[in-house]
């Protein structure tokens, strides 16, 4: 009897060790040292960028790379749900700008996180890459100043919108899903069609938020990269779980609603 309560301890502490909550990993983060597919070794990450961002459950990954012209210009976009049980990192896609093949996928990854750093290795898997190595490490960013309301962090889905004449859900909308990650000093969106795996768009920005104001700066945009630089400011009201952020001189009104918590 008593080996078998000993047995039924150290089970349910191997259990307990092994799952971590998914806030471990909240916060942004961008690369530093990278090694994937054939790479020989780790190597310092010389691109122009390349964030991954943490939040409650959710990732969020961008970059960019140079073009012929050695201007930087949009890379890729991906993201979805995360957890960490069983001492790894589960990685879930919910939209893959780079490989389509790569949605519905998920990723069990060895990973490790600090205060300053975090690590994930493993393989991905899918048809355009199968059983392709990666191996990156990515610092936090540190934020240029403390955040004045943190009423936004979190995750939040678009539940209505109105851009110009253009309502979200008709039209090219139809169907499409939008998530935006607030991970101070980040703030991260993406729309997506998780239907037909369709990619539309993604942008990353610097946020400040005061309660009243939302200031983002535009550090990339895949559908407009003469927009990064430019500082946007929208009015917002938070009222039940949802943001409602009106921009009136692009006639521009979006509600969002809180994400389900993990």
């Amino acid at each position: 009897m008593k080996k078998l309560l000993f047995g039924y301890f150290i089970a349910s502490l191997l259990a307990f060790i092994s799952d971590a909550p998914v806030n471990k990993l909240n916060g942004s983060y961008h690369r530093t040292r990278f090694q994937y597919g054939e790479m020989k070794k780790m190597e310092l990450y010389d691109g122009p960028y390349s964030i991954k961002v943490f939040k409650d459950g959710y990732w969020f990954a961008a970059s960019k790379k140079y073009d012929d012209k050695k201007k930087p210009v949009f890379d890729g976009a991906c993201g979805g749900t995360y957890d960490l049980k069983n001492g790894k990192y589960n990685e879930h896609v919910a939209f893959y700008s780079w490989d389509s093949t790569a949605v519905g996928s998920t990723y069990v990854m060895n990973f490790k996180v600090n205060k300053k750093q975090f690590q994930q290795y493993g393989k991905m898997n899918s048809e355009k890459w199968p059983n392709y190595p990666i191996n990156d490490i990515l610092e936090r960013i540190t934020p240029p100043e403390p955040l004045k309301n943190g009423g936004l962090e979190g995750v939040w889905f678009l539940e209505s919108a109105q851009y110009g004449n253009d309502k979200w859900g008709e039209g090219r909308y139809k169907e499409m899903v939008a998530m935006k990650i607030y991970a101070y000093p980040l703030a991260v969106n993406a729309f997506y069609n998780p239907k037909t795996k369709q990619f539309l768009s993604a942008g990353v920005s610097l946020y400040q938020f005061d309660g009243v104001t939302l200031s983002e700066t535009r550090e990339l945009r895949s559908n407009n990269h003469l927009a990064v630089g430019v500082t946007v400011l929208n009015s917002i009201e938070l009222k039940e779980n949802k943001i409602i952020q009106e921009r009136p001189s692009d006639k521009q009104r979006e509600v969002f609603v809180k994400a389900q918590s993990f």
